[in-house]
């Protein structure tokens, strides 16, 4: 008399299914906490500075940013005269070093996009040579962490 195989891969698959949807809930919720300590950076760096509309323009925008997703029908953000080029670029670099999405160029086109009124007469290829230039002027400095 044959013994019946216990019928225990059905078993193993929910655990590797449990497994997977673990693993999706947490990448997803990686992804949102990045999201939000960038949303959080931007709104508190540009609230003196631009209209909430506007700041929530921005976090919307960096939001398709961060999903590398193409910005469309873009409503550029026009900065307080108190900011510089040199505060939008380190701004950029900032939120480009974040979230490690993509290359500088892919932020120094985001840039030229979202903030077309500061940036008018400014090439992409000059943005991102300059995304990291001095690192302590202006009101926007450069932070490694934008968490702190």
């Amino acid at each position: 008399m044959k013994a019946t195989p216990i019928p225990i891969a059905k078993k193993e698959e929910i655990n590797r299914n449990q497994i997977r949807e673990e693993h999706l809930q947490t990448e997803f919720q990686k992804r949102n906490n990045v999201k939000t300590i960038a949303t959080q950076y931007t709104q508190t760096t540009f609230a003196p500075y631009l209209t909430d509309s506007d700041i929530i323009r921005l976090c919307d925008y960096i939001d398709l940013y961060a999903e590398r997703k193409e910005i469309r029908n873009v409503t550029p953000i026009k900065v307080s005269n108190q900011l510089t080029t040199t505060d939008i670029y380190h701004f950029g670099w900032n939120i480009w070093n974040h979230f490690r999405t993509g290359k500088q160029d892919n932020m120094a086109l985001f840039l030229k996009i979202v903030f077309a009124h500061t940036l008018q007469d400014v090439e992409v290829e000059t943005i991102k040579k300059h995304l990291k230039d001095e690192e302590l002027k202006g009101i926007i400095m450069i932070k490694e962490d934008i968490s702190k």
